[in-house]
């Protein structure tokens, strides 16, 4: 059951009676697929350039289609998928949904969009016009969207701008009870680029991450519903074989209890100065997310001034490195 508005004040306030706030049950929250998808809200993944978060949106959004059970380690519930593509191409998403799909996909359940000759971008005054003929043509659980760059022609680092946009369509998806992914570009920093008001507007957020070994590390960060993974989701892209077109595995891996949580400032410590002596410069939040945890980890914040404060790091003008060998 759900609330229904007690008076309407001139359409723009709706009151709520105090009592079937307390008496009727709330809707429980629902993902499509576990931390990266809530059902009926705008979700964004932000993630460096060729680090896989289109393969992993299309990947799910196939995964969804198919009513699989999981995929990459995420428990994925069934439903209809559009995948509407402004970066790359029919062509090449052809080949990867070959690569990715070896089992067809019932045509009625995932619907490929590319742009058309005429332009659509979520700015433009007929946007939601045309996603409101979307839904109605094809009746999907969730919309991706791919990407926010190629999809609007405002200043992502202005925030009215931002606020035009996203809050918008955040409400017509709202409205439309379908799901939105917004996949968008990080910062060298690893952080989503643009102003904080793309973080203001959507309603929960990943992070998708590249470690040197080619290990995929998925943080959700903290947002108005919650965070359901208290881990990050660590996974590989593997091919079956050494063809150009080999099958694609999202495959799940998984790390040390030490690593995702660790109980001592010392293996902390540890574990921060075992990963600078790749001499590679990195930001506290990259450092965070470098050893599997949450970009705003606090702890990891603290000790990292600790370790500056003994002089076995240094920060340089792109971030931290390691300053000498000292113990910690």
């Amino acid at each position: 059951m759900t609330l229904l508005p007690s008076r309407y004040h001139r359409a723009r306030l709706l009151a709520y009676d105090t009592e079937d706030i307390y008496k009727l049950d709330p809707l429980p929250l629902s993902y499509l697929v576990e931390g990266l998808v809530v059902r009926e809200a705008l979700n964004l993944c932000v993630a460096r350039e060729k680090t896989g978060k289109s393969l992993l949106a299309l990947g799910c959004g196939l995964a969804i289609a198919k009513g699989a059970d999981s995929y990459a380690g995420l428990r994925v519930e069934s439903g209809r998928v559009v995948y509407i593509d402004a970066e790359n191409g029919v062509k090449e998403t052809h080949r990867r949904i070959r690569r990715l799909s070896e089992m067809p996909v019932p045509p009625e359940r995932f619907r490929y969009i590319e742009l058309g000759p005429e332009p659509f971008q979520l700015d433009h005054h007929d946007s939601l016009d045309v996603l409101e003929e979307i839904i109605s043509s094809y009746e999907p659980d969730l919309i991706v969207l791919d990407s926010f760059r190629s999809l609007w022609s405002g200043d992502e680092n202005r925030p009215l701008d931002v606020k035009q946009v996203l809050d918008p369509l955040r409400d017509f998806l709202r409205n439309h009870g379908v799901a939105g992914l917004l996949l968008h570009h990080a910062n060298s920093g690893g952080d989503t680029r643009g102003t904080t008001g793309i973080a203001a507007s959507v309603e929960n957020i990943t992070k998708l991450s590249r470690s040197k070994n080619g290990e995929r590390t998925l943080v959700q960060l903290p947002s108005r519903f919650g965070e359901v993974l208290t881990q990050p989701i660590h996974f590989r892209i593997v091919p079956r074989d050494d063809s150009p077109l080999s099958p694609l595995d999202l495959l799940p891996s998984s790390k040390p209890a030490t690593r995702t949580q660790p109980s001592e400032a010392l293996n902390l410590g540890q574990e921060i100065m075992r990963l600078l002596a790749d001499g590679e410069l990195r930001s506290a939040r990259c450092v965070a997310r470098d050893l599997g945890l949450s970009p705003t980890n606090n702890a990891v914040h603290r000790e990292i001034k600790r370790l500056a404060a003994h002089g076995a790091i240094a920060e340089g003008t792109k971030g931290w490195r390691l300053a000498r060998p000292i113990a910690v």
